[in-house]
């Protein structure tokens, strides 16, 4: 329920309130399924239209730039009237509002390559390129079933690749005003998620890679066929040529051995390994799917009651496992050593053998991911290249060194913590089996009484904290604002530093500070999501001045204001902040203080300023 905070918060910032009305919803969606392809409705507004018409620079003076799209914007528009091809497939490349709108299809990708293969020279040293990027369609109302998700569409378009992203919103402005005529749709577009034909040029690292990949892979296939043709006899095949020949990987790899043929083999490792990456490897792919573009995503909503998603939800256990196997096979091989060696351990010796195995293979994973994937790699959901790969390019180093986990919040390959995990405990492994081959059971005696201390503290630590184990589903923080003018989210996330500690920073960049009133309503599942408990509005300043004067206000505000800058009254003249809301203490609140049932829940919120409305979220979460 942490999320909730996020949403009073957003309320805060933005202003005036007002019911949402049954009629909103259906006012809006009839808006949206009454027009044509967005790339038509666009072509058709602005096919005949003038610079003058347009209007667009009020503000400032075009750049060069500037000039420069709104020629080729004009030369586009020429062309699409008189027919021409290249102009045509520019408009068809546009995304349209997806059917199934109110099953949770809130993406429409339009054609990515028609898109970005479209070239039509001008003059002999300037070409007009398509430039595909998603729009935001930021919608006033829907039904609550899909405004739980979202409140916006992503929907593809097309346009010259001369103009920037800002330049198209201006664009888009106009569009919307003709096409609702109200405050309550918007349309913007991220630079961040446009794409072009253009490639970069190939930076040192990204050669030094496909040099390094391709390299690799020709020792390997060498390998292989002189294995393949050359021996015969397993037993004659060159050292050299067994380590890098996949013929002689594979049968090691797939083999069946007899369980007795070694006593100090524990052969059922390897099977309970096996079992524990599958689990691992599917866990990731499905939650990846479910977080992918779906035309049915409202089915998550009942998918998470049915038995199965446990299975999905609960893949992080899958990792204990390994912690277990790695733990057992280090005490094994190393004890089994020490017998052999009168208790000798040689520690720099096991660091060395342990960092020969991962670090090059982890290198070359970064390196992979950061240069070879973004050359390798394309589509309309692929602009910046994989999630994370701005956190290589910054903080790679960490990772290397295997301290990820602790030193940044942004970790480069963020699977990866569980190798920095796996190494610090590998690093204090030699204290304890030395200990344990030394004193025997005396050892044995005191690890245990170690691993109580540390549970002790970690429960000690939960208590005084007030850390709990409730969990709340649908952790995501959605903050959006649907006028920039007002305010702008520059972060607004939760962080999950391990299983029982979890926080929400945010901030909120203020322009305008028209705080009067804000309206919200707890809704709880009951056969579809039904009124629970609230639908207030107040005054704002009003209750922040006096805020006995409204109980569930006062509440509601103290959740946040220890960890936050809005502890005053009006005005709100600066930037606001939540800094590390423990998500704990706010499930405390909603299961001690306030004790609420368990079950999902709904926090539905809108906010208006000059009876616009400027905001809204809608954010749920469960309790259990």
């Amino acid at each position: 329920m942490v999320n909730v905070l996020a949403v009073f918060v957003c309320g805060l910032v933005l202003v005036s309130a007002a019911q949402l009305k049954d009629g909103d919803v259906l006012q809006d969606y009839q808006r949206l399924t009454g027009l044509r392809s967005l790339g038509v409705e666009f072509a058709e507004h602005f096919r005949n239209a003038s610079l003058t018409d347009l209007d667009l620079f009020q503000s400032r003076i075009p750049s060069q730039d500037d000039l420069l799209c709104i020629a080729d914007m004009t030369e586009f528009m020429l062309a699409l009237t008189s027919g021409k091809l290249w102009a045509l497939r520019m408009i068809d490349a546009w995304g349209s509002i997806p059917s199934g709108l109110l099953y949770g299809n809130i993406v429409h990708l339009g054609n990515f390559d028609e898109c970005i293969k479209i070239s039509n020279e001008i003059t002999s040293s300037h070409s007009i390129n398509g430039k595909y990027c998603f729009l935001k369609l930021s919608i006033g109302s829907l039904p609550q079933n899909v405004a739980l998700l979202t409140n916006s569409l992503k929907i593809a378009s097309c346009f010259p690749a001369s103009c920037s992203a800002a330049i198209m919103d201006l664009f888009l402005e106009q569009l919307v005003q003709k096409l609702f005529n109200s405050g309550s749709l918007s349309m913007n577009i991220n630079e961040a998620s446009c794409q072009t034909s253009e490639s970069k040029p190939l930076d040192g690292m990204t050669i030094f890679t496909v040099v390094l990949l391709g390299l690799m892979g020709t020792i390997v296939a060498l390998c292989t066929l002189y294995d393949y043709f050359l021996c015969h006899d397993q037993s004659s095949v060159p050292a050299i040529v067994k380590i890098f020949s996949a013929r002689s990987s594979s049968r090691a790899i797939f083999r069946i051995v007899d369980s007795k043929s070694n006593p100090n083999v524990i052969s059922c490792l390897d099977g309970i390994r096996c079992m524990s990456l599958f689990w691992v490897v599917f866990g990731h792919e499905y939650i990846f799917s479910l977080l992918s573009p779906n035309i049915n995503t409202l089915n998550m909503l009942s998918w998470v009651e049915q038995p199965f998603s446990s299975l999905i939800m609960h893949g992080v256990f899958s990792v204990d496992s390994f912690f277990f196997v790695g733990g057992l096979l280090v005490a094994v091989i190393a004890l089994r050593s020490m017998e052999k060696s009168n208790g000798s351990l040689n520690a720099p010796l096991m660091y060395l053998h342990r960092l020969i195995r991962i670090v090059p293979v982890l290198a070359v994973a970064i390196l992979v991911y950061m240069k070879f994937m973004p050359v390798v790699s394309g589509g309309p959901l692929f602009a910046g290249g994989y999630t994370g790969s701005a956190a290589c390019e910054s903080g790679w180093f960490w990772t290397l060194l295997f301290v990820q986990n602790y030193a940044t919040s942004n970790i480069c390959l963020a699977h990866s913590w569980y190798l920095a995990v796996d190494m610090q405990l590998y690093l204090i492994s030699p204290l304890l089996l030395i200990a344990l081959y030394k004193w025997g059971k005396k050892a044995a005696a005191g690890i245990v009484v170690l691993v109580l201390l540390v549970s002790s503290c970690l429960f000690a630590t939960m208590m005084i904290k007030k850390y709990s184990l409730v969990l709340t589903c649908y952790k995501n923080i959605n903050c959006t604002s649907l006028d920039k003018e007002f305010c702008n989210f520059e972060y607004c996330y939760l962080k999950s530093v391990n299983r029982t500690y979890k926080y929400m920073s945010l901030k909120v960049n203020l322009y305008k500070i028209p705080i009067r009133q804000v309206n919200f309503s707890l809704l709880k599942r009951f056969n579809g999501y039904k009124p629970f408990l609230y639908n207030i509005t107040v005054d704002a300043c009003k209750i922040l001045k006096y805020p006995k004067s409204n109980p569930v206000f006062g509440w509601f505000h103290s959740l946040f204001s220890a960890h936050s800058n809005m502890n005053h009254t009006c005005p709100f003249d600066h930037d606001l902040v939540v800094d590390k809301l423990s998500a704990d203490y706010i499930n405390k609140q909603f299961t001690e203080v306030l004790p609420y049932p368990h079950g999902q829940y709904l926090f539905h919120s809108n906010w208006f300023a000059n009876n616009v409305k400027r905001a809204s979220v809608n954010v749920y979460g469960t309790l259990s």
